[in-house]
């Protein structure tokens, strides 16, 4: 009887400490089919997040960038327009200077107003087929500058006319500091196209023509 009553006791003591056991279960760690529990460290979390905000910082600033050299091109293209208009009036106003510079030179040495009217008249047109030219010339100049970004100033050239107004010599009387031959043959080449008038004159006549050569802000021949 008393070894019965013995196990009896036994028996109630680990049925008790087994739902003891059973209550203590924490909730967190009861399987639940179908789900898993993915566990972030903090530091790679920060270390995405910092990532994040750099990519946003990047792509804000390549905006800003962006518009910037949007607005750089609007402005270079009207930079180059008004530069240009400048350049021609340039051109017109050295065309105007020389002519009268020759008609007072020729008042000077001719005889006659006839003579210095011949002369000036084959100026006049030898000033509007130059400046007929001035594209032909901007290319020559183009070229050069690709070659060597140095290359700019004043060249004057001379030319010798026979009386039929064919090109007889051409020189140069004054050059650039950095003188690029292949530009001043370039722009020889231009020159003898150029179907000129007669002269007007028994003997040969010489004319001086200087060009400008600037590329402070836009290369253009002036």
């Amino acid at each position: 009887m008393k070894y019965t009553t013995f196990l009896l006791l036994i028996f109630i003591s680990r049925t008790l400490f087994a739902e003891d056991q059973t209550n203590d279960v924490r909730p967190e760690a009861i399987d639940i089919v179908g789900t898993e529990n993915i566990v972030v460290d903090d530091d790679e979390l920060k270390f995405l997040e910092n990532e994040l905000k750099n990519v946003k910082t990047l792509k804000q600033g390549y905006k800003k960038k962006s518009k910037v050299l949007t607005h750089l091109n609007t402005e270079a293209k009207g930079l180059s327009e008004d530069f240009s208009d400048y350049a021609t009036k340039r051109n017109q106003y050295d065309s105007i200077l020389a002519e009268y510079q020759e008609k007072q030179k020729c008042m000077l040495n001719k005889t006659t107003k006839d003579q210095c009217a011949k002369e000036t008249s084959f100026l006049d047109e030898f000033n509007k087929l130059m400046a007929a030219k001035t594209s032909s010339f901007q290319l020559c100049y183009d070229k050069a500058i690709k070659k060597n970004p140095k290359v700019q100033g004043d060249v004057e050239f001379q030319l010798t006319f026979l009386p039929s107004g064919e090109i007889d010599h051409i020189g140069v009387i004054e050059g650039l500091d950095t003188q690029d031959r292949n530009m001043i043959r370039c722009i020889y080449q231009s020159i003898l196209k150029v179907k000129f008038p007669s002269t007007g004159e028994k003997d040969k006549i010489r004319i001086s023509k200087k060009m400008n050569f600037n590329i402070a802000e836009q290369d253009q021949v002036l």
